[in-house]
C-alpha cells in the first residue's frame, strides 16, 4: 500500500569544512553553483568530463587564457534532454589524494602554473570534482609542450597569432611604459649631453677654420684672397649662431633656476618639457647637417625589431606563418616615428631577414 504520509525534504544547503589543501572545499550536498552548471550545456564557461583520464593540461590553459574563465566538472557524462538539448549526468568520480593531486599537478604543468580551486560536490552517491579555473592575471599560458589554447563557445581552440601577440602586449604593458619613459628621460640626458660636445666641437672648429683661412691668405693670389675673406666672413657668422646658442641654453637653465624659486612645479615641469623640445628641435637639425641619424628613431627600430623578433620565435616554435594582417596591425599600432621614416615592406624585410633565436 502506497504511503501517503507528508514526508519532509531537507533543502540542499551548502555545508562546507575545513579544506585538505587551501584550494579544496567539500560539500555534504550539491551546492548553488553545481546545480546551475548541471542545468546548463557545455559552453565557454564549463566543461564536462566522464573520468580523470579526460583532464589535460591545455583543458586548463583554454580557461586561463579566456577572459571569463571556465569550470571543469570530472565525473559528469553527457546527454540529451527530451528537447535534444546537451546536458550533464552525475556519473562520479573516485575522491582520492592521488586524484586531487594529479589535478594539482596537471595545473603546475602549465606555464605558467595556474591557480585552481577543488571543490567536491555530493549527491548522496556519486561525488565528483568541480575544478574552479579563474581568468588568469599571467596572461598567456601554455602547456609544457608550448601550446597556447583559449575556450571560446563551447571548445578550446589554438590562439592565432594576433591573439597571442595581444595577450603578450596586454601582459608587457605597464613594464613597457615604465621601461619607455626611463628610456624617454635617459635619452633627453643623453642628448643635452651630445649638445654640450656639439657646441665645443663647434666652437673648436670655427677657431680652427679661422686659422687656416688666414694662412690661405698669406700663400695665395689677391684674387683668391677676395674669396677667403668670404669664407673667413661665414666663419663668423657662423660662430655668432653658436655663441647666440650657447648664449639662450645658459639664459634658458638660469631662467629655470630662477622659476624654481618662484613658481609651482607643475607650471615648472611644462616649461622644462617646452625647453627639452625646443633643444630637441635644435639637435636635430644639427643632426640633419652632420648626416647623423636621430636617436629617437634608432631607439624606436630597435624596440620595434624586438617585437617582430618575439613573434619570429613564437611563430617558429608553433610552426605557423605570419599573415600579412600582422604586419598592418602592427604598422597600425605603431607610433608617428615608425609611421613617419618607414613603411610596411620595411617591417616584412625586417621580419624575413631575422633568424629565431629560441
Amino acid at each position: 500500500m502506497r504511503d501517503n504520509r507528508t514526508t519532509k525534504v531537507t533543502p540542499r544547503i551548502k555545508k562546507s569544512t575545513l579544506a585538505i589543501n587551501n584550494n579544496e572545499t567539500v560539500y555534504n550536498q550539491l551546492s548553488a553553483r553545481a546545480q546551475h552548471l548541471l542545468s546548463k550545456a557545455e559552453g565557454y564557461d564549463v566543461d564536462f568530463k566522464r573520468g580523470m583520464s579526460g583532464l589535460e593540461p591545455e583543458d586548463i590553459v583554454a580557461f586561463a587564457n579566456s577572459p571569463h574563465g571556465g569550470t571543469i566538472l570530472i565525473g559528469i557524462e553527457e546527454y540529451n534532454d527530451e528537447r535534444g538539448q546537451q546536458r550533464g549526468k552525475i556519473f562520479g568520480c573516485a575522491i582520492t589524494d592521488q586524484n586531487k593531486l594529479a589535478i594539482n599537478n596537471k595545473a603546475n604543468q602549465c606555464i605558467p602554473p595556474v591557480s585552481v580551486s577543488i571543490h567536491i560536490e555530493n549527491n548522496d552517491t556519486n561525488p565528483f570534482f568541480r575544478i574552479e579555473i579563474p581568468s588568469s592575471d599571467n596572461k598567456p599560458h601554455c602547456t609544457s609542450g608550448g601550446t597556447y589554447k583559449i575556450r571560446k563557445d563551447n571548445q578550446k581552440r589554438t590562439l592565432a597569432p594576433k591573439e597571442l601577440l595581444q595577450m603578450f602586449l596586454e601582459a608587457e604593458g605597464t613594464d613597457f611604459l615604465k621601461r619607455f619613459k626611463e628610456a624617454t628621460t635617459d635619452l633627453h640626458k643623453e642628448i643635452n649631453k651630445q649638445n654640450s660636445r656639439l657646441i665645443d666641437h663647434l666652437t673648436s672648429s670655427t677657431l680652427d677654420l679661422e686659422i687656416n683661412t688666414q694662412t690661405m691668405i698669406d700663400n695665395l693670389s689677391y684674387e683668391i684672397s677676395e674669396v677667403v675673406q668670404d669664407v673667413k666672413s661665414q666663419t663668423k657668422v657662423l660662430e655668432a649662431h653658436t655663441e647666440s646658442f650657447v648664449e639662450t641654453l645658459q639664459q634658458e637653465t638660469s631662467d629655470i633656476k630662477e622659476q624654481l624659486e618662484s613658481q609651482d612645479i607643475a607650471k615648472l615641469l611644462k616649461q622644462i618639457n617646452d625647453n627639452i623640445i625646443r633643444t630637441a628641435w635644435k639637435s636635430n637639425r644639427i643632426l640633419e647637417h652632420l648626416g647623423l641619424e636621430d636617436p629617437e628613431i634608432t631607439y624606436e627600430r630597435n624596440m620595434f625589431k624586438g617585437y617582430l623578433q618575439a613573434m619570429k620565435n613564437i611563430s617558429n616554435k608553433n610552426s605557423t606563418e605570419v599573415s600579412n594582417d600582422f604586419f598592418e596591425d602592427m604598422y597600425n599600432m605603431s607610433n608617428r616615428i615608425i609611421k613617419d621614416n618607414y613603411t610596411i615592406n620595411d617591417i616584412k624585410s625586417w621580419f624575413d631577414e631575422m633568424k629565431p633565436t629560441n
